[in-house]
């Protein structure tokens, strides 16, 4: 590492130490090249680079909250430290290959069968429902409608959930994914919320993978009022700002 880099990095860390958040998001540039890389050499086909950059961002953001220059490390060489924490984040999330081919049939199965009751429902089927869907499909043997027993299915809602990962966000909410600290934000904020709100946050956003929908339409799955949505989204953009400082 260059002693300019070294010393532009402290001179950032200091300017926002002493409380200048504007200091944060070019600091935070300074990280680009080794979360790049990082990512490059720990994305899989189905755990996304932009979900493992995001992993590792958050990282970076808890090395330069945490960093003491008196210990003699470098802000880089500290940064790089929590990065590699990352690996758990990365093993949590393993590949679906590292599955066996009945459970990745099972998860396939799972998937094509939420998306065709959400559809019909119009919104996220119970519990009940999904195995009663199951236990109606005529292409399953009686072996494989008992594996999709409740306490299966509350692990496979899990399993799905977790491996849905973020990828465009609507201009509406004027915010950039791909910018590390407002990466950051929009996973603070969806973290925050109800699994209701979490709802129309997706489909303000477009957060999850999910398609933006309008205000009338959001309210017709969730059978709440437009307004309901109208307001809902007005307070999201209020905590973005507030998360983005």
């Amino acid at each position: 590492m260059s002693k300019a880099r070294a010393k532009k990095d402290i001179k950032l860390w200091e300017q926002y130490n002493s409380g200048d958040k504007s200091a944060l998001s070019p600091l935070m540039q300074q990280f680009r090249g080794p979360v790049a890389r990082w990512a490059s050499q720990n994305s899989t086909p189905n755990l996304p680079k932009a979900a493992v950059e995001l992993e590792a961002w958050k990282n970076v953001k808890k090395a330069i909250d945490t960093y003491n220059p008196d210990r003699g490390a470098s802000l880089l060489t500290h940064a790089s430290w929590h990065m590699r924490k990352g690996s758990r984040f990365v093993g949590r999330h393993a590949d679906v290959a590292t599955l066996t081919e009945e459970r990745r049939l099972m998860v396939g199965r799972y998937k094509a069968m939420l998306e065709e009751l959400e559809g019909k429902l119009g919104r996220p089927p119970s519990l009940m429902e999904q195995r009663e869907y199951f236990a109606a499909d005529r292409s399953l043997s009686a072996k494989q409608k008992i594996q999709y027993n409740t306490r299966n299915l509350a692990r496979l809602q899990k399993e799905v959930r977790r491996h849905v990962l973020p990828t465009d966000i609507s201009e509406e909410f004027g915010v950039e994914e791909h910018d590390p600290t407002e990466a950051m934000a929009l996973h603070t904020v969806y973290a925050s919320l109800t699994p209701r709100d979490q709802k129309i946050f997706e489909h303000k956003t477009g957060y999850m993978g999910q398609p933006v929908l309008k205000n009338v339409e959001i309210a017709r799955m969730l059978k709440v009022s437009p307004t309901t949505i109208g307001k809902r989204a007005k307070r999201f953009r209020g905590m973005l700002d507030t998360a983005l400082g």
